[in-house]
């Protein structure tokens, strides 16, 4: 694309430089197509975040210039943004803060894109002023939406060329926006599914504790560089204890020491994450024995050697603080950022749960004179039942199952507490009697089990029985846990497939659309100016002036085309506002007739028949400009030349009907659940040219003005397309 030359601001006239439009145009879709496939590719491929932040800055360089570009980053814990990627040649990374003001905090606040020259950012007039950080000669910052909220800001800048980014630009890097958060959202989640996954399987297969502490380093060392890597936990009296350490500095694990002690012992009492450099956390005063670093709200007492970088967080169950976990790095200060930190907070969660589900485990396989103390102080629920009936039950199990007291459970067989689907479909009668028989024969046995309280809500349980010695016979002990967490978390990862394949189907139609109906009209582009180019002076007028006629016909059709699909990214976006006003409907009717059966060559006569006497009503013309000229559009595309199209328009009170009727085609009955999904099109439309989102548009602008659209539709007898719109009468 030319520019105003840089030395005396004229368009450069080199016809080397010079490039029609249609080829400008259709190289940036190109561009944009491509680099929305290697977004998506990128999310899949790179193996940690950091490796797809650099992988979206390649492609982003692929789209305009990009030398200096940033992801700014929304972090839900502690409610601050940082930069999780930051490549700038002014300025270093910022530290993480909350962005309220400035240039990030006007595109988070109005979830709006800016394009801002450094007049305008340095305007104090402007809301969107730079707050800190050296002015740019233009910067471009976009929202990152995902799961309808901003989770970010993407942003480039020119600290030389004012005229680096317009609108374009601005445009282009909205429409990969989304695309980019998605792909940081999936790479966030990924990680965390996998490590909650592998956790949880590692509470089933460890022996003991220490072999649990061993795994999950493991599962840790593949999240981040954890060669230096810790376990805290917090007793009763106040004690930290260190039982599982490995450190190449101290090999040695640390011993029991207050609370007020070290990095660890300041998590702990913050309950907090905490991410300490030796760089950015300087000594700021001595307090006492204690020290208080630049960034931390309490002084604490040094212990250790200090590393280059320190990343801890709490390890929490059911709101009580049970310990810590910490990786540290002595050599690279730049080891962890705040994407480990948010990772190993969410992990710390299901890590705190598993350790704490592990001693309860251990616990239960002590001696049977400690287990009258545990069976009443457990967290977990446990439960004492022969083959008939509960013989005794703990306070936990009564506050899971939601019963007022012991006494309501026990003298009651299991079945009678049970929803009457169990997991898998059986009943409890029949499940019930295979889980004790199994644990009587084999020593335990372990499922999900789903209970019902007094107030019929059902509750799923793991359940976990085991075979014991109790009072001189052998009865059953059961260990139970509420999993309605794990359920709810499981129901959401089941959406987020069905979300992830609903949208690798809809960038497989959206390639296969792009690639059939730009060939066409490229070919032909492509075919007119090369016979303009070697044949021009040889050619009559007319025969240039319908090669012209072609070009310009073409690319016409190609920009309509990706005018669909960047109507449908603003749908998709939340930028297209309902926004009524008054109009004379009988004329917007016939004008929206008469120019569809212009720009179709009048090959099908439209009938417009308006069967109502207000002419003035309030409604959105751009909306419903859309929604008519789609639906008549369609139906000359789909009928036979000559075939006339009705085209009704009617009052229901406070609502306009518009029916569009044609004898066209028709829908197979097998297309009818997928009319309205973006891309796809009918089996029998044969060569007839569109993108299949022309429904998809008509009915996202009905709903957003508050209507909704209805079709009838038989192969070989055409179609019928009604929408229903509120339209009070204008008085």
């Amino acid at each position: 694309m030319s520019r105003p030359n840089a030395r005396d601001g004229k368009w450069d006239e080199r016809p080397s430089d010079r490039e029609p439009p249609w080829r400008d145009t259709a190289r940036r879709s190109e561009q944009v197509q491509r680099a929305i496939y290697e977004i998506s590719e990128a999310a899949q491929v790179t193996e940690n975040l950091e490796s797809l932040y650099e992988r979206i800055h390649e492609i982003i360089k692929g789209l305009m210039p990009a030398k200096n570009f940033y992801l700014a980053l929304h972090d839900p814990i502690s409610d601050q943004h940082y930069y999780g990627y930051h490549v700038d040649e002014a300025d270093a990374r910022p530290v993480p803060r909350k962005m309220e003001t400035g240039l990030n905090g006007y595109v988070l606040r109005t979830g709006q894109a800016l394009l801002a020259n450094r007049a305008s950012m340095t305007n104090p007039q402007n809301e969107w002023r730079l707050r800190s950080g050296t002015p740019s000669a233009i910067w471009l910052g976009v929202p990152l939406n995902a799961r309808n909220r901003t989770i970010g800001v993407m942003a480039v800048q020119d600290y030389q060329d004012e005229r680096a980014y317009g609108e374009e630009e601005k445009q282009i890097l909205t429409f990969v926006a989304e695309q980019i958060a998605s792909a940081i959202e999936r790479k966030r989640r990924e990680k965390i599914q996998t490590a909650t996954y592998e956790i949880s399987e590692a509470v089933h297969a460890a022996e003991d504790l220490d072999n649990l502490f061993a795994r999950i380093h493991d599962i840790v060392k593949r999240l981040m560089s954890a060669e230096n890597f810790y376990i805290a936990l917090l007793d009763a009296n106040g004690l930290v204890s260190f039982p599982y350490f490995v450190d190449r500095s101290n090999p040695v694990a640390p011993p029991p020491r207050q609370i007020t002690t070290g990095l660890t012992g300041y998590v702990l009492r913050t309950q907090k994450a905490l991410l300490v450099s030796r760089g950015r956390n300087r000594r700021k005063q001595q307090v006492g024995e204690s020290v208080l670093l630049e960034g931390l709200e309490l002084p604490y007492t040094e212990a250790g050697e200090p590393a280059a970088i320190w990343l801890g967080v709490p390890l929490s169950v059911r709101g009580k603080t049970i310990g810590a976990m910490a990786v540290q790095d002595y050599q690279d200060e730049m080891a962890y950022g705040e994407d480990e930190k948010q990772l190993l907070t969410f992990v710390a969660g299901q890590i705190a749960w598993a350790i704490d589900r592990k001693r309860a485990e251990q616990a239960l396989r002590e001696s049977e004179e400690k287990f009258r103390a545990l069976f009443e102080a457990s967290s977990q629920g446990v439960m004492l039942h022969d083959e008939e009936k509960f013989l005794e039950v703990n306070p936990a199990t009564v506050r899971i199952l939601g019963f007022n007291s012991a006494d309501e459970i026990i003298g009651h067989h299991p079945v009678e507490f049970a929803a009457p689907v169990q997991p898998g479909g059986a009943s409890p009668e029949v499940l019930a009697p295979r889980y004790i028989e199994q644990c009587m024969k084999t020593g335990s046995a372990r499922f999900d089990w789903m209970c019902r309280n007094p107030q019929g809500r059902e509750i799923p349980i793991e359940v976990i029985l085991t075979r014991i010695q109790w009072s001189g016979r052998q009865v059953i002990q059961a260990v139970i846990h509420d999993i309605t967490e794990r359920k709810n978390a499981e129901a959401e990862l089941l959406k987020a497939l069905a979300r992830e394949k609903e949208l690798g189907q809809l960038k497989t139609n959206f390639v296969s659309m792009v690639s059939h109906e730009f060939r066409t009209p490229l070919g032909i582009i492509m075919s007119s100016a090369e016979i303009l180019q070697d044949y021009l002076l040889e050619l009559e007028p007319a025969e240039r002036e319908r090669h012209l006629q072609s070009i310009h016909k073409n690319t016409r059709r190609m920009a309509e085309l990706m005018e669909e699909v960047l109507l449908l990214g603003r749908f998709d976006a939340g930028r297209m506002n309902f926004e009524p006003v008054p109009i004379d409907l009988r004329a917007v009717c016939e004008r929206i007739a008469f120019e569809v059966g212009l720009a179709t060559g009048h090959s099908c006569p439209i009938q417009l028949q308006l069967k109502t006497d207000a002419h003035s009503a309030r409604a959105d013309e751009r909306l419903l400009r859309h929604i008519l000229t789609n639906l008549l559009t369609n139906a000359v595309k789909y009928s036979e030349p000559g075939t006339p199209v009705e085209f009704i328009v009617e009052r229901e009170g406070q609502h306009i009907v518009c029916a569009v009727r044609d004898r066209g085609i028709g829908i197979p009955e097998a297309d009818h659940q997928w009319l309205f999904h973006a891309f796809h099109r009918g089996r029998n439309v044969g060569s007839r040219p569109g993108t299949g989102l022309g429904l998809v548009i008509v009915k996202r602008c009905a709903e957003l003005h508050g209507g909704n659209i209805s079709l009838q539709s038989q192969p070989g007898e055409g179609t019928t397309a009604t929408v229903t719109l509120p339209m009070p009468v204008e008085e």
